[in-house]
């Protein structure tokens, strides 16, 4: 009898050794499988204009200004982990002088100087756009970028990430403002500006997030 017993006592053991180690592999195929909620999807993005912007920045000889600007709409593709295209419109209309927040009539007069035919003629050119020519290298990513109904390509360092299932698009980039026929107190157009000379290059910031 207890020889019997003794048999039944290790084949429970050896039982229930063996659902513990059943149970130790389904845990560590479920660990392996895990997805990470921040990698990369392969897939088309929308760009949300609410959560989006386009930061500028122009410089004088005396000074500078900075502020943002609306982005309409944009769409970005990314395939094997990586951007493979993209393109955004940009409301030229909404340009923004935030560094005059606390100078309204200051603020009322550079934002419509910019908007007149001095600068971006915003109300024969509303939008502007970009678009991604060649994504290869995001230490270099190539575009061209329409102003005024020119078309000029640029290239500059671009970032895409997950948050919290939203992918996020940086990118720091410049352009001469001269080449899109805005030439308004340039040194290369004109003599003797004095401090009122404004530089040619206009840099700009671009945040975007999509779905």
């Amino acid at each position: 009898m207890k020889k019997i017993t003794g048999i039944l006592l290790l084949a429970v053991l050896l039982f229930t050794a063996s659902c513990n180690n059943e149970t130790k592999e389904v845990k560590e195929e479920v660990k392996v499988e895990e997805v990470d909620k921040n990698a990369l999807a392969d897939k088309n993005y929308i760009v949300s204009n609410k959560e989006s912007v386009v930061k500028w920045e122009g410089s004088a000889v005396a000074h500078g200004h900075n502020g943002t600007i609306n982005v309409i709409a944009g769409k970005f593709s990314v395939e094997e982990g990586k951007l493979a295209a993209g393109k955004i419109s940009i409301d030229m209309t909404s340009m923004n002088a935030t560094d005059l927040a606390d100078s309204p009539e200051d603020k009322g007069k550079l934002e419509g100087h910019l908007k007149n035919a001095d600068f971006f003629n915003t109300a024969e050119h509303p939008v502007a756009t970009l678009e991604i020519t060649d994504a290869s290298n995001m230490a270099a990513v190539k575009a061209n970028l329409t102003i005024k109904d020119a078309t000029h390509p640029v290239e500059f360092p671009m970032n895409v990430s997950m948050k919290d299932g939203s992918a996020v698009v940086t990118a720091d980039l410049s352009f001469d403002r001269t080449k899109y026929d805005i030439t308004y107190n340039s040194g290369n157009f004109f003599e003797n500006l004095g401090d009122k000379m404004i530089k040619d290059e206009v840099n700009l910031n671009v945040m975007l997030m999509a779905k």
